[in-house]
């Protein structure tokens, strides 16, 4: 799998600063999401994973469960690409990894 054309993102409690809809302005075939483990990715997670290419993006005020956080996602990049109101902006393969 070319992971370079691929958006990269990782759901992180402690981002202040990056949400979804920021990390999904440049249009990509592809989005890899990595959900943590309960209690969050700690500090080094994060600085690993955004050395691997990867965004951090908060999805709001609320913590979610680690098993409902990769469901949530996903349903968000359908609504947000588009798939669920008939509207393609651009063809995207959903690729969650839940850790």
């Amino acid at each position: 799998m070319d992971f370079e054309k691929t958006t990269k993102i990782f759901l992180w409690e402690k981002e202040n600063h990056g949400n979804l809809r920021e990390a999904l302005i440049v249009p990509t075939s592809r989005v890899f999401a990595l959900v943590g483990p309960e209690g969050g990715f700690s500090e080094e997670e994060a600085f690993q994973a955004q050395g691997a290419g990867f965004r951090p993006v908060r999805l709001g005020p609320r913590i979610l469960r680690a098993e409902t956080a990769g469901i949530v996602i996903v349903g968000l990049l359908q609504f947000l690409l588009g798939d669920l109101h008939g509207e393609e902006n651009f063809p995207c393969h959903l690729l969650p990894a839940i850790l």
